[in-house]
């Protein structure tokens, strides 16, 4: 027997961009607590080049950029809003990754 998987367009916890009240954006993510040997980030680009990492979560640690606040969801503590404040550009676009820790990663 095949278990279904739960794909991101029918999950609750599918990534949601919205603007703020003070000109910037929330990104809401779920994610796993408790989950070991993951982290979770947030990147932002203001051009069509490259992004900057703005926010990494690994499951104790979390770093911000200037401008970036993250707290867990209040109504659901398997999502984290990150909000940037710093003020959207015509061509500012996030996205988020989630990558396995490992002996050779020395970014963390």
């Amino acid at each position: 027997m095949t278990t279904p998987i739960r794909t991101a367009t029918n999950s609750n916890r599918k990534p949601i961009l919205q603007p703020n009240d003070r000109g910037g954006v929330e990104f809401t993510f779920g994610y796993r607590p408790g989950v070991t040997g993951i982290c979770w980030i947030v990147e932002r680009s203001n051009t069509v080049r490259g992004y900057t990492e703005i926010y990494r979560y690994d499951g104790q640690r979390e770093t911000a950029a200037s401008n970036v606040e993250a707290q867990v969801d209040p109504s659901d503590l398997t999502k984290i809003i990150v909000t940037d404040n710093a003020p959207m550009e015509p061509r500012t676009s996030y996205r988020s990754r989630i990558v396995q820790k490992g002996p050779q990663s020395d970014l963390l």
